[in-house]
This record gives structure tokens, C-alpha cells and sequence, in this order.
């Protein structure tokens, strides 16, 4: 056994601490790797400290005497981090990242994936859902369908925004019963932001 200030480490102490340490390292680098670039600072920040408190229980368990306190007090905050980035990578407590595809209109991207592409893309699972034929650059043509569009009116049941549509004269994808559609719909809410987008009759 070895002496750590005030804290005496067994053999198998230290062998547990070398055991945590690795877990924490792993866990360090998935978060890394599995935190999308726009996650929530609080999520990047608990990586980071996930990491500080894997460096924590290492020191304990290969280097000489260090202050106890400040070591286990750091492998614990570094638990707590991974806890909590583990909690906002699986929740998806993301930043919205915004991107203006015309001038004056946006799209939030959480919005275009988790909204237009999870029911209307071409690989999705939704059933009762008019889908995107595979190949059709859907953020592109939104764009394309709000500056050139054959019909502009007010958004339906008096919500606010308007609706754009715009014709192909070919199938960009399907209706909810599989047949063949050639015109696309966007609507835009009241503040520049597309809501939605997919392909109608």
C-alpha cells in the first residue's frame, strides 16, 4: 500500500481506481466523438470535465503522493460530468443551428431533421406521410420553391405564416397512399423560419 497525504491506498484500491480510470478515458472520447458540433455547451463543458476527472483518478492510481482531497474531489466532479454529457447527447438537448438558405428566410436545422426529414424524407418509417423521392436535395428546392413560386397564400386555419408551392412537371416524391406527386409545399411561420415541407399533388 501507498501513502496519499491522509488516504492509504491497498493494492486493491489502487487496482479499482486504474479500473474507473479507464471507464472514464472511454467514456471521455465517445462523448467527444458522439457530441454533435452545435451540442449544448453544457454538454461539451461535461466532456471536458468527464476527461479531468479520468486525469484525476490516474494521477491516484500511477503517480507518486498528491493532496487526496483535490483528487477525489476531481474524479467525482468528472462522474458527475459524464453523467450529464451522457444525459444531453441521449436526451438530444441541442443548440438550434440556424441557417439562412434565402435571404430573409431560415431553417433550423433540429427542425428540417427531426421534423421534415423523420416524416418526409425518402428513408422515412412514418406511415400516413407524404415522402421525398430518394435523390431530391429537399433543403435545396425549399429554397428554390419559396423564391420561384407558382402559388403564394396565407397559412391554413388562421395560423400565421404563409404557404409556398411550386410544380416540376415530374415526381419529386409520393402521398401518403405511395402515388406519384410533382409539387412541393413549404410553410414559413410568421418570423422567417420554415416549419415544414413536403410533397403534395
Amino acid at each position: 500500500m501507498r501513502v496519499y497525504g491522509i488516504v492509504i491506498l491497498t493494492s486493491r484500491e489502487k487496482a479499482i481506481c486504474r479500473k474507473l480510470f479507464i471507464t472514464l478515458l472511454v467514456l471521455c472520447f465517445s462523448f467527444v466523438s458522439l457530441t454533435p458540433a452545435h451540442a449544448s455547451i453544457s454538454a461539451v463543458t461535461a466532456s471536458a470535465v468527464t476527461g479531468a476527472g479520468a486525469g484525476a483518478l490516474g494521477i491516484m492510481a500511477f503517480l507518486p503522493p498528491v493532496a487526496p482531497v483535490v483528487v477525489v474531489g476531481a474524479a467525482v466532479v468528472g462522474g458527475i460530468g459524464g453523467v450529464v454529457a451522457w444525459w444531453e447527447v441521449k436526451s438530444g438537448k441541442e443548440k438550434s443551428q440556424i441557417e439562412e438558405i434565402i435571404p430573409g428566410i431560415k431553417i433550423d436545422e433540429k427542425i428540417y431533421r427531426d421534423h421534415i426529414l423523420d416524416r418526409h424524407g425518402p428513408d422515412s418509417q412514418i406511415k400516413g406521410k407524404a415522402k421525398f423521392r430518394p435523390g431530391f436535395n429537399i433543403k435545396k428546392e425549399i429554397g428554390e420553391t419559396i423564391k420561384n413560386p407558382d402559388v403564394v397564400k396565407p397559412n391554413t386555419d388562421g395560423r400565421p405564416g404563409k404557404i409556398f408551392e411550386k410544380g416540376y412537371g415530374q415526381p419529386i416524391g409520393y402521398d401518403p397512399d405511395g402515388k406519384p406527386v410533382s409539387r412541393m409545399k413549404v410553410v414559413v411561420d410568421e418570423k422567417g423560419f420554415v416549419s415544414t415541407s413536403y410533397p403534395i399533388k
